[in-house]
């Protein structure tokens, strides 16, 4: 039976140096091509981009998640990708496809690699969701010689079953597309197994790693297991390999203690190529398609008016204007907010006149030059999300802006974005000052950043660098 790993290894193999291979498939996971899928097309897990030589030089893979069995199929296909050891880089194809950027052509510049963040937590009441379990409590012993033996019997017998039914299966025809014809006609298949000593035990598999005998748990490695006993313990949810540990303190009180263990995706840099499309309405018909002059004539039926046949536009030939498509390239990041509490993911393009061939540099590349020059000149510049703050000097007053023709806001808007500001100074050149704290607003949802206090001190406001319209119609 074919399962979803085979299928994810032998499509990785085709891409990566044996294209003679056939491809495997089942029925919720298949290849096509260059791309494999989970359940249909509607999802694409991932796809091996070509180089300049027509060779794999890059897996991209799938970020965003679809459901509880799509995410094992993902599981599945990064672990296939990153046995290969070719390049891979993970990013939500719904960013991609947001930015309109043509998959087939993204190219890595630079990547860091994932990181695993762990957090201790401490509390003095029962966390949420926690209960009791009993927990059995073990230890090794040697095993004897006679336990050997009997595992060695027990191996040997199950492998020699296994064997033959494969090779009845082989035999009778079986099921996958003669799989299991192509298994017993290689060499190392041809001989029956024979499990005569530990060693052999190792080849069987992990999954063969335990065996029960008389009723216990044997392990290969010249050790038993034993259960002596019990022992309570909390779990952080039901069904959880997370534990909590606990504590009776002198002064009453219960100190429960856990750690919790988070994976990051790697920050990329990538350069892609953006294409979109757009419709030019014929003018010299005004998108009708259709010349001035008289519309033919029904030889059966004099009376009727035709206007579909009036004479076609000699500009558009009928086509009602001109379809175009054209493209760019650019540069993308694919980041985190390191400025929040908890890190929220960002995809967005870099300027185009701002070089950037490492994740340092393209976070460099995110900052006006005006907040560089600030902080080069020891200023504490305040951010949050894509709006910076600098602060103004003590004599910025509100007479001073007012003086100067400010417009005074409450809780007004700053740059079009939805951040919002306790008092904000429109200026008539157009710059925007602020003051107090700085919140996100947006519609329909809960805020991705934190407030930031400004204080009394005036700031002014900018953006950073990112561009705010697609393609540069």
């Amino acid at each position: 039976m074919t399962t979803y790993y085979d299928v994810c290894t032998r499509w990785v193999d085709i891409h990566t140096g044996s294209p003679e291979l056939t491809p495997r498939r089942c029925a919720r996971l298949f290849p096509r091509g260059n791309k494999i899928y989970s359940y249909g097309e509607h999802f694409e897990m991932a796809r091996a981009l070509a180089g300049r030589d027509g060779d794999t030089a890059l897996f991209l893979i799938n970020g965003d998640r679809y459901s509880v069995t799509t995410s094992r199929h993902q599981s599945e296909v990064r672990s296939a990708i990153a046995r290969s050891r070719y390049p891979q880089v993970i990013i939500p194809f719904s960013a991609l496809s947001a930015a309109g950027i043509d998959l087939d052509t993204v190219v890595l510049l630079d990547r860091t690699a994932d990181r695993r963040v762990e957090t201790e937590h401490v509390a003095y009441a029962k966390p949420p969701l926690a209960c009791w379990d009993l927990e059995p409590i073990t230890e090794e012993q040697p095993l004897a010689d006679a336990d050997i033996e009997a595992i060695l019997d027990e191996r040997h017998a199950a492998a020699m079953a296994d064997w033959q039914r494969k090779h009845g299966w082989a035999q009778n025809g079986g099921t996958g597309d003669g799989y299991w014809a192509g298994w017993a006609a290689r060499p190392e298949n041809l001989a029956p197994p024979v499990v005569e000593t530990v060693e052999d035990l190792l080849h069987l598999g992990d999954r063969h790693a335990y065996v029960t005998v008389n009723g216990l748990i044997r392990r290969y490695d010249g050790k038993k297991t034993v259960v002596v006993g019990q022992q309570k313990i909390l779990r952080a949810r039901k069904n959880s390999w997370h534990r909590i540990d606990f504590e009776e303190l002198p002064d009453g009180r219960t100190e429960f203690r856990w750690t919790t263990s988070r994976h990051w995706l790697g920050e990329s840099l990538i350069q892609a190529k953006i294409v979109w499309t757009g419709f030019t309405p014929c003018k010299a018909c005004g998108s009708t398609g259709r010349a001035e002059g008289p519309a033919a004539i029904n030889e059966y039926h004099p009376d009727e008016y035709y206007e579909s046949l009036r004479p076609v536009c000699p500009q558009c030939r009928g086509q009602r204007g001109r379809h175009w498509i054209r493209s760019r390239t650019a540069t993308f990041l694919s980041g985190f907010d390191h400025n929040e509490r908890r890190e929220s993911y960002f995809f967005c393009e870099l300027p185009p006149k701002r070089d950037a061939t490492s994740i340092e540099e393209a976070y460099a590349a995110l900052k006006p030059d005006v907040v560089a020059i600030a902080e080069q000149m020891g200023r504490e510049v305040r951010r949050q999300g894509d709006i910076f703050a600098i602060p103004l000097s003590a004599q910025t007053t509100r007479r001073a802006l007012r003086k100067a023709g400010a417009r005074f806001q409450k809780r007004g808007e700053l740059l079009g974005t939805n951040h919002e500001a306790t008092e904000v100074a429109h200026l008539p050149g157009g710059a925007t000052i602020v003051r107090g704290c700085l919140y996100h607003n947006p519609q329909g949802r809960r805020p991705d950043h934190a407030r930031v206090r400004l204080g009394e001190r005036y700031h002014v406001v900018v953006k950073n660098t990112v561009p705010t319209t697609r393609g540069r119609r």
